[in-house]
């Protein structure tokens, strides 16, 4: 649900000095960030591509991430980013191209699509015609307000609520995200993404993969960064104590620590 803005507001800035590209998903809009990828200052922003509807893969995620790849860096390994969704899309870039990507970070990513809480709830009303059109209607009329957004995402929150919290996730603007995207297309694909399980692919993975996980997830349980840990044999899990979904919100500071390692700048 996240703009391609999400990076900007939220790496450490080192990194966003260093700069890179920025993907949105699912309607995969880019972003230029400024830094050796593109000059500075740049906001070239491609013609977006068409949303995702009907049937939903793992590879309507992961493919835009390898076409940027090429169209950008030329095909040559590149570190990958992901958070939620992101993480998942992340993980199965690095299993179906392994030669193309050098390391992955994983930022309360999955494996297994089944979500839980609020976002597991509409999941669940998603895969559903009927109760679809229910949901298309309740995100037009209401998450798309950004006070009653903003409600539901404090919601991914775990126990560190309070007025910093709101501000911090408030400033990332993830309300504007969803007034980008296609509400239709958005529920089929939170509907499917459900049965999705990467898990086998796994094996193909070649690069280094770090883990990031809130222990009190409420949106995915820290069940699957165990279980991601488990199944990624060149991995390593940094575990975000008493830390909810919203990790840049609710641990800013352990969470660029750990990026800021990861990710070092040349």
């Amino acid at each position: 649900m996240a703009t391609v803005d999400f990076w900007p507001l939220t790496l450490p800035q080192p990194l966003r000095d260093y700069g890179g590209c920025s993907i949105s998903l699912p309607n995969h809009s880019t972003r230029f960030l400024p830094g050796p990828s593109k000059s500075a200052g740049s906001q070239d922003r491609p013609e977006q591509k068409p949303a995702i509807e009907n049937a939903v893969t793992p590879e309507d995620f992961s493919r835009p991430i390898i076409q940027l790849i090429d169209e950008v860096y030329g095909g040559r390994p590149t570190r990958l980013v992901g958070w939620s969704t992101g993480g998942f899309a992340v993980l199965h870039a690095a299993a179906t191209h392994p030669e193309k990507v050098e390391s992955v970070v994983s930022i309360c990513g999955f494996a297994r699509g089944a979500w839980n809480g609020g976002l597991g709830f509409l999941q669940a009303m998603a895969q559903r015609p009927w109760s679809r059109s229910v949901l298309i209607q309740a995100l037009r009329l209401g998450l798309l307000r950004p006070q009653v957004f903003d409600t539901f995402m404090m919601r991914m929150c775990a126990s560190r609520k309070g007025p910093d919290v709101r501000r911090r996730a408030e400033a990332c603007e993830l309300s504007r995200g969803m007034s980008t995207h296609n509400l239709k297309a958005l529920a089929e694909a939170i509907g499917q993404i459900r049965s999705f399980d990467i898990t086998p692919s796994f094996s193909s993975i070649r690069c280094p993969v770090r883990i990031m996980a809130g222990d009190k997830d409420p949106v995915v349980p820290y069940e699957e960064a165990l279980h991601l840990a488990k199944n990624l044999p060149q991995s390593e899990l940094q575990t975000l104590n008493s830390c909810g979904h919203l990790y840049f919100a609710e641990a800013p500071d352990e969470s660029s620590e750990y990026l800021t390692r990861w990710l070092p700048v040349d």
